[in-house]
């Protein structure tokens, strides 16, 4: 059975690679992506059942990467990780399945990538 994709957006190289991490060691096969113009290339033609997305990126707003991925996967769970401060409210808009502010533990994030994926339903913000 294959496993469950997902789908890492981030352009700090190092984060990436330790989001990468945590995500294969969850047992899930990681794409990685460095900015929004990369996506699509990187997925191949995939749907992924799960997105990590940083939420400041240089290039392409997170706002645009959001609709190009659910104009392709509509349901997609989108986990937005961001270390600004801006609000739940403006976050909100994005319509996320969850937020988490950075720092947080690989706990946290494992957690939240799992009920992603088995459709529990979104996480409100902490």
């Amino acid at each position: 059975m294959p496993r469950p994709l997902v789908l890492v957006v981030e352009d700090d190289e190092q984060v990436l690679g330790v989001f990468a991490r945590v995500v294969e060691h969850g047992g899930y096969e990681c794409v990685k992506a460095a900015n929004g113009h990369r996506v699509e290339g990187q997925l191949k033609g995939r749907s992924p059942s799960a997105v990590i997305l940083d939420y400041l990126l240089p290039g392409m707003p997170s706002t645009e990467i959001i609709a190009r991925l659910r104009l392709a996967s509509p349901l997609v769970p989108i986990i937005v990780v961001t270390a600004t401060t801006a609000s739940d409210e403006e976050l909100g808009r994005l319509v996320p399945f969850a937020i988490l502010r950075k720092p947080f533990s690989v706990d946290e994030l494992l957690t939240v990538l799992e009920r992603a994926i088995e459709g529990s339903g979104p996480v409100a913000p902490a």
